[in-house]
């Protein structure tokens, strides 16, 4: 018995050497956790240049290359960076002397924005903001098809995206935004891109879009369509007269009213909320403005003297000694008389002194452009009268006459102008067929 107890002892103390020992903790050796790293969004703008250092620009941070931006355009990159501080340095594309920089310091997920301007000896940076988050990096694509091009333009660019473009269907040139339609886009609706993703819109003419819309609708269908793209008047047109009947549409029965359609649609100049629809009968008749009422039906009512110019009853040259509806519109910017002009004169020529306002190639051409022909003098400070265009012409389309017919073409020169009247654009210029152009 003695010899058991003896023996449990023992065994109960070396058990509790051995536990004590295997609870003992282990000595270990610590090793210093790592700087953490941070995503940095870098949205960085780069003021364009007329003329001088026109240069391209190298990124770097610290020591490390993460870009280049070509000269007046934006640059955005979102990239890791260590927690600490760090510089970000621009240089001169193929030249290191020239360079400017400014300090980051990095300790939470940011975004870095500032604008940069090259001179010819340094980089400089401006406007720089730090947020405390990344802004720019995801900004969702909304649906502009249908919509007004100046409209998209804005909204698109009030959301923060910096690199829109918009382009003609047919590869005609964008004179005036408010006066095209956005009929495609490159990226879908609901996308989610970077601020400065190629956005592309491929517009038409307002005026095109909606004749293809409207075209034939009754006017019933007219009047809802309308409505329902948002235009506060709707307006009726007689298609071969241009008159205004309005007012007879207004009384017209619904049996009277099955007979005519539109052909064409066109919005106001100078409210770009009414909508001027044109109608035509399918049978032989026509809507007319009234006569006038008068108190002695025995006499005849007194017609107004409206053509009171020497050219209006003849097909004299039109110029600005001679018409004072074509003196008004060249001395004044009200485009609904210019559109009133044009209508009433078209098929016309006019003579007049202008000059080369800008040229570009038209469409995907090289050697036929389009004019935009202002009058009088060239002037870089102010423009006076209205606005013309020579449309898709070449060289010889020009029909040079003078003694420098060999001289080249360019924008500013003062010209003398003999042109036939053929149209009017939705962005308020008249369209001219040259018949003689002198230099002056």
């Amino acid at each position: 018995m003695k010899r058991l107890f003896s023996a449990t002892c023992i065994f109960f103390i070396a058990s509790s050497l051995f536990s004590g020992c295997s609870a003992a903790p282990k000595s270990t050796q610590q090793t210093p956790s790592e700087t953490p790293e941070h995503q940095l969004y870098l949205d960085i703008a780069f003021e364009s240049n007329l003329l001088m250092s026109k240069y391209d620009v190298d990124v770097f941070l610290d020591d490390t290359q993460i870009g280049s931006i070509k000269h007046g355009e934006n640059f955005t990159k979102t990239c890791s960076a260590k927690e600490g501080e760090h510089q970000l340095i621009f240089y001169k594309d193929g030249d290191q002397s020239i360079k400017g920089s400014t300090p980051i310091s990095v300790s939470e997920e940011a975004t870095f924005k500032c604008t940069i301007h090259a001179s010819g000896s340094e980089i400089k940076i401006d406007a720089i903001q730090m947020l405390d988050s990344i802004v720019g990096s995801s900004i969702k694509m909304d649906n502009a098809s249908g919509l007004n091009l100046q409209e998209v333009l804005d909204m698109l660019s009030a959301k923060g995206f910096v690199n829109v473009q918009s382009k003609a269907e047919d590869g005609d040139s964008i004179w005036d935004n408010s006066n095209w339609t956005v009929i495609h886009q490159n990226v879908e609706p609901g996308k989610e891109i970077d601020k400065n993703e190629a956005i592309i819109l491929t517009c038409i003419k307002t005026e095109g879009y909606l004749n293809n819309m409207f075209a034939g609708m009754s006017i019933a269908e007219a009047r809802a369509k309308a409505q329902e793209l948002g235009y506060s008047k709707v307006t009726f047109e007689n298609t071969d007269s241009y008159a205004d009947v309005t007012s007879q549409v207004e009384t017209m029965s619904k049996e009277d009213a099955k007979h005519w359609l539109v052909e064409k649609v066109k919005e106001s100049s100078s409210d770009k909320k009414i909508i001027i629809v044109s109608i035509k009968s399918d049978q032989q008749t026509d809507l007319t403005v009234p006569e006038p009422v008068v108190d002695n039906p025995q006499e005849p009512a007194t017609q107004p003297q409206t053509e009171t110019n020497a050219s209006s009853q003849s097909g004299a040259i039109i110029t600005v000694k001679n018409n004072k509806e074509f003196s008004k519109i060249m001395k004044g910017d009200d485009l609904t008389l210019n559109r009133a002009f044009t209508e009433k004169y078209m098929g016309r020529t006019i003579e007049f002194d202008g000059n080369i306002a800008y040229l570009s190639l038209h469409g995907s051409y090289k050697t036929r452009w389009d004019f935009l022909i202002h009058a009088w003098d060239y002037s870089e400070d102010s423009v006076t009268g209205a606005h013309f265009q020579f449309r898709d012409c070449g060289i010889n389309d020009l029909h040079i006459t003078g003694d420098d017919t060999s001289r080249d073409i360019e924008m500013g020169q003062n010209i003398h102008v003999i042109a036939k009247i053929v149209g009017y654009t939705n962005g308020d210029l008249i369209l001219l067929e040259p018949i003689s152009i002198s230099f002056r």
